[in-house]
């Protein structure tokens, strides 16, 4: 199964991939305590339109030195954060990243940069896809989304430069954080027997079979992510009983 939906197809092509591969920063180490796996990619064509999935992948996400007191609530094993590239006449023509949000986000927002000069600052309502394109099927999930002109990103040749923003690791592409050491990541193909694994055992719960649909980065918690988010609440609604 490759996780597509009907008219896209899949394809490997490493030179292509890496001449677009997000440069990304870590300017508070927050990417590098546990280093990330990799970077997983794989190219999908509908038509005349081409996109790249780029998903960095870390083996826990750890937030107990960034927050002592809650950061437990907020840590787990495994982590995958996207960063879609949409290629126009062999150049970058939109960007989407997984990017911060506020606390009433669950501390992620969709950042959308394109050719359009305007800015604008939402909310979406979206479903994901039915199974098995997206195996946990059909979901309703309200998005954070910003989308700003693409000149605010910086681009060394073709390649878009990024920073890494929390402990969570969401990226920013705000120029203050495109400092300290760039990370040093294998480029791994993102074929379908990752996509399994990912699904089955781990907490993935992205679906990736269409990043043309709007807000193109769609995500429902997985079973047992919804599990841990869960336990994170009752951990929460008893420590704040205990404090007053």
């Amino acid at each position: 199964m490759e996780y597509v939906e009907k008219g896209i197809e899949v394809s490997f092509e490493m030179r292509w991939a890496k001449k677009f591969l997000p440069l990304i920063h870590d300017p508070r180490g927050y990417a590098s305590h546990p280093k990330p796996e990799g970077v997983y990619y794989r190219i999908l064509r509908r038509k005349s339109e081409e996109a790249i999935q780029y998903f960095v992948r870390w083996d826990e996400q750890d937030c107990i030195a960034a927050y002592p007191l809650v950061g437990h609530l907020f840590s787990h094993k495994f982590d995958y954060e996207p960063i879609i590239a949409f290629i126009k006449d062999g150049e970058i023509g939109k960007l989407v990243i997984s990017a911060t949000g506020g606390l009433t986000q669950g501390g992620h927002q969709t950042e959308i940069y394109r050719e359009d000069e305007s800015s604008v600052l939402g909310k979406v309502t979206y479903r994901t896809s039915k199974a098995p394109e997206y195996p946990f099927g059909e979901h309703e999930s309200v998005g954070y989304f910003r989308e700003e002109p693409l000149d605010k990103v910086t681009f060394r040749a073709k390649m878009p430069m990024l920073g890494v923003a929390t402990c969570y690791h969401v990226y920013t592409a705000m120029r203050s954080y495109l400092r300290g050491p760039i990370l040093d990541m294998k480029l791994f193909a993102l074929k379908s027997e990752v996509l399994d694994r990912w699904y089955c055992v781990e907490n993935f719960g992205h679906d990736v079979s269409n990043p043309w649909k709007y807000p193109h980065i769609r995500y429902h918690p997985s079973p047992k992510m919804e599990i841990l988010i869960e336990e994170r609440s009752r951990i929460a609604a008893r420590n704040t009983t205990i404090s007053t």
